[in-house]
């Protein structure tokens, strides 16, 4: 049987004949509305990559790690960082410290700025220290000294226990 032979029987049935089939889209409109979202999603893609690119190239370069030193958990750093760059190198701290006191002889110091006094509270060598005060330690004299570059002054000096120092050598013999 036919189409028309389907029809002609649905009318003799008493049966209304289905309405036409909607015509398909033109096919040249579709196509060309997905090329157009292509070519709109392509060009928001290129967009997101260069600005990401320009945005790559415009942050400041790396800077390799600051070298710290913690006392306690507070917040001392070392010098050969941002306290050389104020004329604060070790050997001008350890030359002023070094014509207010007698420091020790033959041994380099560790020298650290105090960058957050607030988290050396509760410690008695630091109860007077402030942001960009210099200390010096002498572990092999195990000796500290805090100093203030500002007043040209040594605020303290105290006796420095190290993890050497304050161990004992145990043997046991079998």
């Amino acid at each position: 049987m036919s189409k028309d032979d389907d029809m002609v029987v649905s009318l003799k049935a008493g049966k209304q004949a289905p309405p036409p089939a909607a015509a398909p889209a033109a096919p040249a409109r579709s196509r060309r509305r997905i090329s157009l979202a292509l070519a709109a999603l392509a060009v928001f893609v290129l967009a997101a990559a260069g600005g990401g690119y320009y945005l790559y190239m415009q942050r400041p370069p790396a800077q390799p790690p600051q070298d710290t030193a913690t006392a306690s958990g507070g917040s001392v750093q070392a010098s050969t960082t941002a306290a050389a760059a104020q004329n604060n190198d070790p050997a001008h701290i350890i030359a002023e410290v070094g014509a207010l006191i007698e420091l020790p002889a033959n041994e380099t110091p560790t020298v650290a700025t105090v960058t957050d006094p607030s988290k050396l509270e509760g410690q008695a060598f630091f109860a007077n220290a402030k942001q960009g005060d210099i200390v010096l330690i002498y572990t092999q004299a195990r000796t500290a000294y805090l100093y203030d570059p500002v007043e040209g002054k040594l605020v303290a000096v105290a006796p420095i226990a190290t993890s050497a120092a304050t161990s004992t050598a145990t043997t046991t013999t079998p």
